[in-house]
């Protein structure tokens, strides 16, 4: 009890510890600025998407991005992964000494105190660094408006059967310019790292044809070391903004993994919406020229509009789901197969936690939003019904 009295004493300031308590408004000033300044920068982009894709998205992103990418690209690893370990292993034995210390030292209120006041001041600049680095990519203009796409009309069943089975038909096309495995499923046409490194020519390949998406390359996507925790997390890839590096899951089945790789080196692009990230990795794939990846964003844009006609009118979709041929079919029961055997309250866990994350960030429709991809597919096919390489 003597050190929660010397403790209180010392908040008093009748202690000479009582002056170490000014150590804490540095950090105390920071977390109360930092947060509240980037989610108010957010909101005030908001108001302005023209400004943000004129200005963050055109200028100054490219230039922190490519800044960033320099230091990180070459690796042939994911640091951010590297940081995340250490981080975690940081804050353990922060604890553990700083535990030891609550019981073994005076002053234990002020340790205390310290401790959680350093670890809101880190949270609060991460917050804020998050939106100053990256985050404020919510807000640029919808990708709708860059390509000039209509997407104000919602498609009708009729469409989106008439989408789904152009779609299938392309897939199952792509399918057979693939190398396969004995049981019927997709032979990849290189070792995981080679095929990441894929994203970086279906990127450049895109921008070639199309001006406004268009960049200075960037370091290819990373293979995850941990990629079995994030099975388990229902995570195929993540995009980190503090190391600009596009992270994938590896164990990702094959026939999905080039457009995975697409879809993360979007964000890496500035693309934040997955609905957008989604659409534009199809678009890389299809113009990548490599069988593999065309493969890929095709069953992903099959996959996700069939999702969509399933939810409008399961009839046509009874009926359109046996046109995919054998070896599409093999590759879909497999990636069903995958990620059935991880679900679990881990991957219901992160599958809340990621929703939270999106709506946090004003994409409503939450974990949907990846859907949503579908459409920009449709606001294609209007000017496109053949959906192939465009001329």
């Amino acid at each position: 009890m003597k050190k929660w009295f010397q403790s209180l004493w010392a908040v008093a300031g009748g202690h000479p510890a009582g002056r170490s308590w000014r150590r804490l408004i540095f950090p105390l000033s920071l977390a109360l600025v930092c947060a509240p300044m980037g989610r108010v920068l957010f909101l005030w982009a908001g108001r302005h998407p023209e400004m943000v894709e004129s200005v963050y998205s055109r200028r100054i992103y490219p230039v922190i991005s490519h800044a960033v990418d320099t230091l990180t690209g070459w690796m042939p690893f994911s640091l951010a992964e590297w940081l995340l370990y250490g981080l975690i292993a940081g804050i353990l034995a922060l604890f553990i000494v700083q535990g030891i210390r609550f019981f073994t030292r005076p002053h234990p209120i002020y340790r205390f105190c310290r401790v959680m006041s350093g670890l809101l001041a880190a949270s609060s600049v991460a917050y804020f660094l998050f939106y100053g680095l990256w985050g404020l990519q919510y807000q640029r203009l919808p990708l709708s408006d860059i390509l000039g796409y209509d997407t104000a009309t919602a498609a009708d069943s009729e469409t989106l059967e008439a989408l789904c089975r152009v779609l299938i038909e392309r897939t199952n096309e792509a399918a057979q310019r693939t190398d396969r495995q004995e049981d019927g499923t997709l032979q990849p046409a290189g070792d995981p790292r080679q095929i990441l490194q894929g994203a970086v020519t279906a990127w450049s390949a895109l921008g070639e044809r199309e001006p406004a998406l268009a960049s200075q390359p960037y370091g290819p996507p990373k293979a995850v070391m941990a990629s079995v925790g994030l099975c388990y997390a229902n995570i195929t890839g993540i995009f980190i903004p503090y190391t600009m590096e596009a992270n994938v899951n590896i164990m990702t089945p094959a026939c999905l993994l080039p457009s995975t790789a697409a879809h993360e080196a979007a964000h890496q692009r500035g693309f934040a919406r997955e609905d957008e990230a989604n659409y534009l990795s199809f678009l890389a794939c299809r113009a990548s020229g490599f069988p593999d990846y065309v493969y890929s964003g095709y069953l992903l844009a099959s996959i996700y509009a069939m999702n969509a006609l399933y939810t409008v009118d399961r009839e046509a979709y009874a009926r359109l789901l046996p046109l995919f041929s054998t070896p599409v079919a093999a590759d879909l029961r497999e990636n069903s197969a995958f990620w059935d055997q991880y679900e679990g309250p881990i991957a219901d866990a992160s599958t809340a936690s990621n929703d939270a994350f999106l709506r946090g960030n004003l994409q409503e429709a939450g974990v949907n939003s990846y859907g949503r991809m579908v459409d920009l597919l449709v606001a294609e096919y209007k000017i496109n019904p053949l959906m192939t390489l465009p001329e």
